[in-house]
């Protein structure tokens, strides 16, 4: 309940709502005139399906609270339509959307748009994906927040693991992304490919109804 957060922390402290798409268009302008009054950061993801544009960029005219999305988009012409809906924050996962060439050129259309670039960090228990974004963003104005974990990291895996305090991430500092690998400990971790289908994506219905 936001009453009560905002009474326990007051304003001093950012607040976000991540919605993972529940709304459609009529109930998101409803939502987001309620929350207004609270003073939130952003709304992430509040329309469904994630690939309504249109229905997105009437609420972003509509809106008295800055709207985020990205995180499920993965291709060039899918930032750039997101861009356009009139989003204040784009959330592009550096794991997700095919790794550092085609993050950056997802920050070059963010710039064009003059919109803030929050990257979102689904590291599923590694810090590989942080290091790398924690270290473009040391470079790039256009990243004004990134996503951290509430999972905890595997440190008898990894060494100079970023650590989160009082708000803020320390860039790792050493060689390559300054993470390094303890390679005589892979063995403990084993790796299986599969394909996950997440429960909101179009693919889940079209393969359950095969």
């Amino acid at each position: 309940d936001l009453h009560e957060i905002r009474e326990k922390i007051g304003y001093d402290v950012k607040v976000a709502l991540d919605m993972n798409a529940p709304f459609d268009l009529e109930s998101a302008k409803k939502f987001v005139d309620a929350v207004a009054k609270y003073e939130v950061e952003w709304v992430e993801e509040p329309i469904w399906p994630l690939d309504d544009y249109d229905s997105l960029t009437k609420l972003c005219d509509y809106s008295p609270v800055p709207i985020a999305a990205g995180e499920n988009e993965y291709t060039i012409h899918g930032f750039r339509r997101l861009l356009e809906t009139g989003i204040a924050y784009l959330q592009p996962d550096i794991a997700k959307i095919g790794g550092v060439s085609k993050f950056l050129k997802v920050l070059d259309l963010a710039s064009g748009y003059n919109v803030k670039v929050a990257p979102h960090d689904r590291p599923d228990s590694s810090p590989l994906s942080l290091a790398y974004v924690l270290q473009i963003a040391s470079a790039r104005s256009e990243i004004s927040t990134i996503e951290f974990t509430i999972s905890d990291f595997p440190s008898d895996l990894f060494e100079n693991i970023p650590r989160f305090r009082h708000g803020t991430l320390e860039v790792p500092v050493g060689q390559g992304i300054g993470l390094e690998v303890k390679e005589d400990q892979l063995e403990k971790y084993s790796y299986k490919e599969k394909l996950r289908i997440l429960a909101f994506s179009d693919l889940e219905g079209k393969l359950r109804d095969k």
